[in-house]
C-alpha cells in the first residue's frame, strides 16, 4: 500500500514538473514572438 502511494505521488510530481515546464515554455516563447513583433514593427 505504501509502495503504491509512493509511486503515485512520484508520477504526480512528474507530471506537475512537466507541466511546469511547459508553462514556462509556452511564457518564453509568447515573449521571444512579441519581442519579434515589436522589433519588426519598430
Amino acid at each position: 500500500m505504501a509502495l503504491t502511494r509512493a509511486a503515485l505521488r512520484e508520477r504526480q510530481y512528474t507530471a506537475v514538473m512537466a507541466a511546469t515546464g511547459l508553462l514556462y515554455l509556452a511564457i518564453l516563447t509568447a515573449f521571444g514572438m512579441d519581442l519579434v513583433a515589436r522589433a519588426t514593427l519598430a
